[in-house]
């Protein structure tokens, strides 16, 4: 299954990465996200998304930039994050740190615990 984005069945947005993410795996996701936060818009005053890595095996230095500048400039609420390796964790906690996004960007080792995470959080006022 290719790397892919789409609403799914809890009403988020999610973002499923396999294999080596590279800086065209992460624009491309990137992209194709614009149209499902309009979607998403449309529907809730939050967009929150939820990020497969489960078959992620590597992250490349251009796609943690990227998600960094991802992180900073999409418009989103909360994104949870989970099934990452250790190395590809390591990286993404980079790029939170980096773009100063903690507060609304979390790692999960389980997806249920990342659905959990979103379908509890209190948006401000909310």
């Amino acid at each position: 299954m290719p790397n892919k984005v789409f609403i799914n069945n809890d009403g988020f947005e999610e973002m499923v990465f396999e294999g080596v993410i590279d800086l065209e795996a992460v624009k491309k996701i990137i992209s194709a996200s614009f149209e499902f936060d309009n979607k998403l818009a449309e529907k809730s005053d939050y967009i929150d998304t939820i990020i497969d890595l489960s078959a992620a095996t590597d992250m490349t230095e251009e796609a943690m930039t990227a998600s960094f500048e991802g992180f900073k400039a999409t418009h989103y609420d909360l994104i949870a994050i989970y099934g990452a390796n250790p190395q590809v964790a390591e990286q993404m906690n980079q790029a939170i740190v980096k773009a100063a996004v903690g507060f609304k960007v979390k790692l999960f080792d389980t997806r249920e615990a990342a659905t959990t995470w979103l379908k509890e959080a209190s948006h401000p006022g909310q």
